[in-house]
């Protein structure tokens, strides 16, 4: 019969008794099954030897588990880095377009920037592939005085520091010779920051029937702390913590971390840091620091809420109520309704050990063919016979009695090499089936059936597709990452923050961000190679380029911006990471030119081509004067040789010579003083001609006209007299 009377208050040990439990359940579960496989999936990682060697057989291990994570690896990661969409945030409840991007932006910079994002990514794919899950804690963490020691600080800065309400100066010291101060201070950030960290798989544990983290009844997190760190974190519970108790004393028993077989596995070539527990050495002391999530009725008001608790052995440092965990989780390969699902090491443990048993094989055959065994007549040989084959010196002579093919015979091995190659060949296919990383994605020759580029690309394609498909689970992994950043940072970040992005300065502040924002990661561009996207983005830029030109810059398809932006992805995409050296960036406030302001172009067309006739006349002239220095190097060159040449003939050669060259030199100032006064006086006697022949047609033209005049007034005397006499006239009578 059901009870329903309320339950009652829990107390310390009652929790405490739960929490054991249930770290027990969960602890065996780690430890029968999956701790197991995790530590083995190392150890062929590393080609670990498998213990069943034999002393002078081959004793090689194959390298297909590491084959198949190294090779898997870039690929991933190729997903996430150097991705500038990589995060996208849908705020429905505001009204600015580009919000959702900036924050996406600001994201990335915590992720990427303030944390060891990359290694983080990294570790995290590299857990999941290799151990079947990977863990990344996503916290905040407040702002924690430190002490720092700077020195070389100028008056400018010392000022800064000194007005900084971030920064307390403890202690300075100065040099007044050179204006420099050395500070010791205390620097109190005003806000907290974010933390994210990628786990060990063997530190975390929890419910074996968990189908996630949000669903577990039980998440545990065991970690190594200094006693000095946690001490002055909960200073309450500093007597609690001291050496001498019981409590923190028997944390460190056979659970403890150093004795994980998969940390073992890890640092099996290494030596163990085992806690030290000795009281000479209280200040390094460690202990494991027990981080527990655990769905219960706490408070016994009849909803079972999430506990955060942390304690160290049976002492209780925190217990409070959370919203979620902070921890985060990938599988490469899900399995419906669990947690853990598989890895690519499952595919291919059975084909390593496989691979590795042929191999020996074959290398064991192979010795015996190239050095087989030999049957030996002792009586005939002798012992120092005997002693003479063992040596195998080059060359040597055996001594031995009667007929040597009857003393020594060898035991030849049959070569099975080929069919050893045929079967490693065969699980070479297998491993290619089981993990998709063929011997075409690796970059090795195809057969001749794909020497082509559309059949090496198909082959990848289908190979990928496995792998991409691996990269989406890691995606949404990723994504439950960045949606945490961004919840905490709407929780605590309670000032606004400036930073510097793609060469911008913005302002983010949470403050005004939605709770209940969608946060998108997208690896579907990333997942192509970097040669079909620059194919990609080369098509839509020229779509661009046909549209600005036949409808022009202010058509409502694409602008200007927009054609920039496609330049800008293209040299991004081809490895260049500040485009604007190529493309500048539009502002905001561009405007196209107006075409009524446009320069004719009959008249820039005229301007041109004086302007080119300009360069071409300029490029003769260049090239003339070029030409004309090289003659007279030439000709300088030639001088001085026929002056080296001519240097040891006597020196009345050379006095002749100089009296001819400057007779000649005299005849040609003189011809040429002549000619210059030959042409002057024709120049002037050409002018003196002129002036008598203009004179003279100007005498002509005046006479001429004197004699029009006068033919003309004695054509109207006569005239004027015609018509007196003329018939029918006056009559005077």
């Amino acid at each position: 019969m059901l009870d329903n009377a309320p339950s009652k208050k829990m107390d310390e040990r009652e929790l405490l008794a739960v929490l054991r439990e249930e770290d027990r359940d969960s602890a065996s579960f780690f430890s029968s099954e999956l701790a197991t496989v995790q530590a083995e999936a190392m150890e062929r990682y590393y080609a670990e030897k498998y213990g069943d060697e034999v002393e002078g057989r081959s004793q090689v291990v194959t390298h297909d588990v590491e084959d198949a994570i190294n090779w898997s690896m870039p690929h991933l990661m190729r997903l996430f880095i150097g991705n500038d969409e990589l995060v996208t945030v849908e705020d429905n409840e505001s009204d600015d377009p580009q919000l959702g991007d900036q924050i996406g932006e600001y994201l990335s910079h915590i992720f990427f920037k303030e944390n060891a994002g990359e290694e983080i990514l990294h570790d995290f794919a590299f857990d999941g592939m290799l151990q079947r899950i990977g863990w990344v804690r996503i916290a905040w963490a407040d702002a924690t005085p430190k002490r720092k020691l700077i020195k070389n600080v100028p008056a400018v800065r010392l000022k800064e520091y000194t007005e900084d309400p971030e920064y307390e100066i403890i202690a300075q010291d100065s040099d007044e010779l050179e204006q420099l101060w050395e500070l010791e201070v205390r620097h109190t950030p005003t806000n907290g920051r974010m933390v994210v960290e990628q786990i060990p798989p063997e530190e975390m544990a929890y419910s074996s029937r968990a189908s996630s983290v949000d669903k577990s009844d039980y998440l545990r997190r065991k970690s190594e702390e200094f006693v000095s760190e946690l001490c002055r974190e909960f200073k309450d519970k500093a007597y609690d913590l001291d050496p001498s108790n019981y409590g923190i004393q028997a944390t460190n028993g056979e659970d403890d971390l150093d004795s994980d077989p998969r940390r073992q596995a890890r640092h099996e070539q290494e030596s163990s840091d085992a806690k030290d527990n000795s009281d000479d050495h209280v200040n390094k002391r460690k202990v494991d620091l027990l981080t527990e999530y655990i769905r219960i009725d706490y408070d016994g008001d009849g909803i079972v809420e999430l506990r955060q608790v942390k304690r160290v052995g049976n002492t209780i440092l925190e217990n409070i109520e959370v919203d979620e965990p902070e921890y985060v989780s990938w599988s490469p390969i899900r399995v419906a309704h669990k947690l853990t699902g598989r890895s690519i090491t499952d595919t291919v443990l059975d084909i390593q050990k496989i691979r590795t048993v042929i191999t020996r094989k074959l290398l064991d055959s192979l010795a015996q063919s190239l050095a087989p065994r030999r049957v030996v007549n002792k009586n005939a040989l002798g012992e120092e016979g005997i002693n003479q084959l063992l040596d195998h010196d080059i060359g040597d002579v055996i001594e031995c009695e009667g007929d040597p093919n009857l003393a020594i015979n060898e035991l030849i091995t049959p070569d099975v090499s080929q069919s050893a190659y045929a079967a490693l060949e065969y699980f070479d296919q297998r491993s290619e089936e089981a993990t998709g990383i063929t011997r075409h994605a690796q970059g090795l020759k195809a057969k001749a059936i794909t020497d082509t580029k559309g059949g090496i690309e198909n082959l990848q394609a289908a190979a990928n597709s496995r792998l991409e498909l691996i990269g989406r689970w890691l995606g949404h992994g990723v994504e439950r990452i960045f949606t945490r950043m961004y919840k905490l940072s709407v929780a605590h970040q309670d000032q606004p923050r400036m930073l510097k992005l793609q060469g911008k300065q913005a302002e983010f502040d949470p403050r005004g961000w939605s709770e209940d924002a969608r946060i998108t990661v997208h690896i579907g561009q990333a997942a192509e190679t970097r040669e079909a996207r620059i194919a990609k983005l080369i098509l839509i830029k020229d779509e661009q380029k046909e549209i600005l030109l036949a409808i022009g810059p202010d058509n409502p398809i694409c602008s200007i911006k927009e054609y920039r932006e496609t330049l800008a992805l293209i040299a991004r995409e081809a490895g260049f990471k500040k485009p604007e050296r190529f493309f500048k960036e539009i502002k905001d406030d561009w405007q196209p030119p107006d075409p009524s302001e446009q320069p004719d172009p009959a008249t820039e067309e005229a301007k041109a081509k004086i302007q080119l006739a300009q360069q071409e006349a300029q490029a003769k002239v260049q090239l003339s004067q070029a030409e004309a220095q090289q003659k007279a190097q030439q000709s300088q060159a030639q001088l001085q040789f026929d002056q080296q040449m001519n240097g040891a003939k006597l020196e009345t050669d050379t006095k002749i010579a100089e009296m001819k060259f400057a007779h000649q030199r005299e005849m040609d100032q003189a011809k040429l003083q002549s000619e210059r006064e030959i042409a002057a006086m024709r120049i002037e006697s050409e002018q003196q001609l002129a002036y008598a022949r203009m004179e003279a047609e100007m005498e002509l033209a005046r006479w001429r006209t004197g004699q029009e005049l006068e033919l003309a007034k004695s054509k109207a005397s006569e005239d004027a007299k015609l018509k007196e006499d003329r018939p029918g006239g006056r009559l005077d009578a």
